[in-house]
């Protein structure tokens, strides 16, 4: 109102137009649009809170070059003006920007048998984002009828298809040509994997991980894991993910849509669902911003269809973790076999700490399909000489187990037998991996040349031992 401009003018903003019904914008992010009269698109903008990188609240953002028409994330910056912007005047963080990073096709979408929806990482050129033959799909589909970049965004484009897809098959969509606003053709990332989804039904999908108790004082969120177990291509968007009291485990009192969007999930395949942006795996990562809250002692985590329709459920409990951890605080519970029933105690285990006590959106490290697989120990390579020279500069101790759940302690001796290093104490296991040794010393000295004896004991919480005893000669130039 006139109020607010006037306030706008005394305070030195000459350059000030009022309005008589400004958006409200949100604070997460939202989409930003000019048009003229008569509806034509004259610039926008879809600001994201990733791009304002202050710790502190009251900064405007502002675009770094104005040239430049390319309205990604690299372009825009929080404002430093002591007072917090500069409406009406040259932005404080003004200067030149290239966009030197090409687009990439995040994923795909088939909307129907034969209309499919690709997403990519940033705006489009819709000059070339509109050329048919700049697209095509594998098993004798071919290049589309037509291809139609979506405004405002231009990171959608939607593809017509002159023949239907085959619901029983997986296609795989190539993009070439295709470049973004500032000229950077697609490269690399260009092949998304698609396919007409199935109806989901119980079971179809499995909750396979889950962090409910994050690090005390640090940026730790809840997180979920989920594995498609169907063998068929499914649309996440029909699901929700909920939490609930274990005394009324099939009542939800959180729930959230896990996309609300069409939302591929490829069989075989692992999705992280929690609040945070994930910077390990961004391709199989959703982002929920209402994602529930699960208690750290005991808890009911949910992925439904309907309040009548549950596709997976687990009650957990913090002593489901490994009695010998020291702290809880940022382990996951990894489900063992996703064949077995979810609410099995023994089909869950506290994640390795040799993968970070975590493997959001990877294979578990205690996944346990393994059925006839002898418990093993090796060391390689026989002799290694760590001096730098990029040949055999290290031992590598690998183990694997037939199951996970065991602590492992690794101690070195020399030929007297004795004990130079301590290379693993009550160290946390996966079924598989493996140590290090870089020749140096519990003292970091450089141990001599000779003969060095590998003692590696694993035990379980029901105090089950298994001990291996393997050697290596360290070599290397005698002076």
């Amino acid at each position: 109102d006139n109020s607010d401009v006037d306030s706008f003018r005394a305070a030195g903003y000459a350059n000030v137009l009022g309005v008589s019904s400004f958006p409200a914008v949100n604070q997460t992010g939202d989409d930003l649009v000019l048009r003229s009269r008569d509806s034509s698109l004259i610039n926008a903008v879809f600001y994201s809170q990733d791009w304002y990188e202050k710790e502190e609240e009251g900064w405007s953002l502002e675009r770094i070059d104005s040239e430049v028409p390319c309205n990604n994330a690299g372009n825009w910056k929080a404002s430093e003006a002591p007072e917090g912007g500069t409406p009406g005047r040259v932005n404080s963080v003004a200067g030149e920007f290239e966009d030197v990073t090409p687009p990439d096709l995040r994923r795909a979408f088939v909307q129907d048998s034969t209309l499919l929806q690709l997403f990519f990482s940033e705006a489009l050129d819709s000059t070339t984002a509109t050329v048919a033959s700049n697209y095509s799909i594998d098993n004798n589909i071919g290049q589309p009828d037509s291809a139609d970049p979506v405004g405002p965004r231009f990171t959608r484009v939607d593809l017509f298809l002159d023949q239907p897809l085959d619901k029983q098959t997986i296609y795989t969509v190539t993009v070439e040509n295709v470049s973004n606003c500032a000229g950077k053709t697609i490269m690399m990332n260009n092949t998304a994997e698609l396919g007409v989804p199935a109806p989901i039904d119980s079971f179809d999908i499995a909750i396979n991980e889950v962090l409910f108790n994050p690090e005390r004082g640090g940026n730790g969120v809840d997180y979920v894991e989920l594995y498609n177990r169907s063998g068929q291509i499914l649309d996440l968007s029909e699901l929700k993910i909920g939490e609930a009291a274990p005394a009324t485990p099939d009542q939800p009192d959180e729930q959230a849509t896990i996309s609300e969007r069409g939302y591929l999930f490829l069989p075989g395949t692992y999705l992280l669902v929690k609040k945070q942006k994930d910077s390990k795996n961004p391709d199989n990562f959703m982002d929920i911003s209402s994602m529930p809250n699960y208690p750290n002692d005991e808890g009911v985590v949910i992925l439904a269809k309907d309040s009548n329709t549950f596709i997976d459920q687990l009650r957990y409990k913090d002593d489901w973790h490994f009695e010998l951890l020291d702290d809880e605080d940022g382990v996951s519970l990894e489900r063992i076999s996703y064949e077995e029933p979810t609410q099995n105690e023994d089909n869950w285990h506290s994640a390795a700490s040799t993968v970070g006590y975590g493997t959001p959106a990877y294979q578990n490290s205690q996944f346990g399909l393994r059925k006839n697989l002898a418990d093993k120990v090796t060391v390689t390579p026989d002799v290694f000489s760590p001096d730098g020279d990029g040949h055999k500069d290290f031992l590598t101790i690998s183990y694997q187990f037939n199951r996970g759940g065991y602590s492992a302690n690794i101690t070195l001796f020399d030929a007297k037998g004795r004990e130079i290093k301590r290379l693993a104490r009550n160290e946390l296991l996966g079924y598989e991996g493996r140590f290090r040794w870089d020749g140096v010393t519990g003292n970091g000295q450089k141990a001599r040349i000779g003969y060095y004896v590998i003692y590696f004991e694993v035990f379980d919480e029901s105090g089950n031992t298994q001990r291996f005893k393997k050697t290596a000669v360290l070599g290397g130039k005698i002076d």
